[in-house]
């Protein structure tokens, strides 16, 4: 079964198979622990293995002269993952608490201005004017408990994620 690495920085796939290696043969290119051929059939998804990418993943045959999934080559690619998980939900739940907020002010403003006299005045002389308000405050009132939903789910939502983030974490150690 192979291994998987995340690529921490630019590399090509002969500084891999180096920097994979336990034993000194590793920089004789007649014998690197681990085989560019096995290393090519593994990845058909990289195309140029004159520059590997950072964030690309890679794998690895698992084999007794490469190094072990304590020694990896991505450096702390899961770690830099799940903080952009975190990172993600964190910065989701912001945009929704920021628009739930905006809504909050926008239906201040508008009960201020339905308070004002003139519209009071026209509001009360016109029964079409009170239907639409009325429904407008069943919208906002919909919207606002709508808004708080979504904000809890989001909650529950990263808490499931940070909960998966750490069991996956401790595949990876």
């Amino acid at each position: 079964m192979p291994r998987t690495f995340v690529i921490s920085k630019t590399t090509t796939l002969k500084a891999l198979t180096a920097q994979l290696s336990t034993d000194a043969s590793a920089n004789d290119d007649n014998a690197p622990a681990v085989n560019l051929a096995t290393l090519q059939r593994l990845n058909p998804h990289i195309s140029d293995l004159a520059r590997i990418p950072a964030g690309t993943v890679v794998f690895v045959p698992d084999t007794p002269n490469a190094r072990g999934a304590t020694s990896s080559v991505g450096g702390q690619g899961f770690q830099e993952f799940a903080e952009r998980a975190r990172q993600a939900g964190v910065s989701t739940t912001e945009r929704v608490s920021a628009s739930y907020s905006a809504l909050v002010d926008q239906q201040k403003e508008v009960a201020t201005a339905l308070k004002s006299a003139a519209i009071k005045k026209q509001v009360d002389a016109d029964a079409d004017l009170q239907k639409l308000v009325a429904d407008s405050d069943a919208v906002f009132k919909a919207d606002q408990q709508n808004a708080k939903t979504a904000q809890q789910m989001l909650e529950t939502m990263q808490k499931g994620v940070a909960d998966e983030l750490a069991v996956l974490a401790k595949m990876f150690d």
